[in-house]
């Protein structure tokens, strides 16, 4: 419940500036943690804000070098990899990995999260090579610290399997996804919401190979176990609906899609903050939903909400952006306005362009 979590740690950090000062290192621990939370409501914004005045406290009180600057440093490469900033988030989490590295040696596993997160800043710019090289090192230091069989040892599974798979590489994905299931199978059970996890990668990996059967059984099974293991309003089971729906529209099945996008949307209206990009992506999949139903005005409004929660989230030359300009051309086009269409596609053709 981030939402009901935001204000106390408002007033948290607010005591903490009464109490220790403006400067404080304890201030700066309150703005990291404010900085995480608004960061997973999607305030982004503000998130960065809170990071950059803890980051500046921690550098004065500590030094460029110390451990809770690259802390600071970590929080703050999140939240632009929330936004697909690549190009920003990656010499910040560079430079957090240096201090942990430096501080805790190479093979510590706490220097895992900088990896993992520098791999998916390399998957963003299309660098697979580099993103390969990440993945691997999070597996290697995982499988030295904690063992074949420890549930961290699929996750790092799953980051390298996500790589090949981005690379088209899918046997030896699928081969890695069955690593990683096995390992949770024994470690938590097939009844954990990790194992569902496990489940719905391996689904994303059947839906790039067109193999949308097999896909959609994995999605079910996976939101089976989150619903009754966290409850059918819990942020997770609702993106495991939202990953069902896709699937559903992806073999033209609009109908059986709409009530899973609609339940996900339903979550995550009460759980982040208005402009997450989450929000947008439920809008745009029901905008398109609408419209392959013939509801072309119905659409219009969900592509509108979808554009301007991307705009302010991601920027509005963001790829996303596109999509959601593409989708609202496609729509004006079948209830014939191919005149209104246009602008949107040559914007849409623009953004395209520059992303290249």
């Amino acid at each position: 419940r981030p939402r009901d979590a935001e204000p106390l740690r408002v007033r948290a950090v607010s005591i903490l500036e009464k109490v220790h000062g403006p400067g404080s290192p304890e201030l700066a621990y309150g703005l990291v943690g404010l900085a995480r939370l608004r960061s997973d409501l999607g305030s982004f914004t503000e998130a960065g804000k809170a990071s950059q005045q803890a980051l500046e406290i921690l550098e004065k009180a500590y030094g460029p070098d110390h451990p809770t600057t690259g802390l600071a440093l970590a929080v703050q490469g999140r939240i632009l990899l929330s936004q697909n900033d690549w190009d920003r988030a990656d010499p910040i989490l560079q430079r957090a990995l240096r201090i942990s590295e430096k501080t805790k040696g190479a093979d510590n596993p706490e220097n895992t999260e900088e990896l993992a997160m520098l791999m998916q800043v390399s998957l963003g710019k299309g660098d697979n090579a580099r993103a390969e090289d990440y993945a691997k090192r999070v597996l290697t230091i995982s499988e030295k610290a904690f063992g074949s069989d420890n549930p961290r040892v699929a996750s790092a599974l799953n980051n390298l399997a996500m790589v090949y798979r981005a690379g088209k590489r899918y046997a030896e994905a699928h081969a890695l996804y069955e690593r990683a299931l096995l390992n949770i199978e024994k470690s938590l059970g097939r009844d954990n919401p990790e194992y569902s996890k496990m489940l719905n990668n391996h689904a994303f990996l059947h839906d790039a190979q067109g193999q949308f059967k097999e896909a959609e059984a994995l999605f079910r099974q996976a939101l089976a176990i989150d619903d009754k293991a966290l409850g059918p309003t819990h942020p997770e089971s609702a993106v495991l609906a939202s990953n069902l729906c896709g699937n559903l529209a992806a073999q033209n099945r609009p109908a059986e899609a709409e009530p899973f996008c609609r339940r996900a949307l339903g979550v995550w209206e009460k759980t982040y903050a208005a402009g997450h990009p989450q929000l947008a992506g439920a809008a745009l999949m029901l905008g398109k939903l609408r419209a392959d139903q013939g509801d072309h005005a119905g659409a219009g409004g969900y592509y509108a909400r979808a554009q301007a929660i991307f705009e302010q989230s991601v920027g509005k030359d963001s790829t996303e952006v596109a999509d959601v300009l593409e989708a609202q051309a496609a729509s004006l086009k079948a209830a014939g306005r191919g005149a209104e269409a246009a602008p949107l596609l040559k914007r849409a053709e623009a953004i395209r362009a520059a992303q290249k």
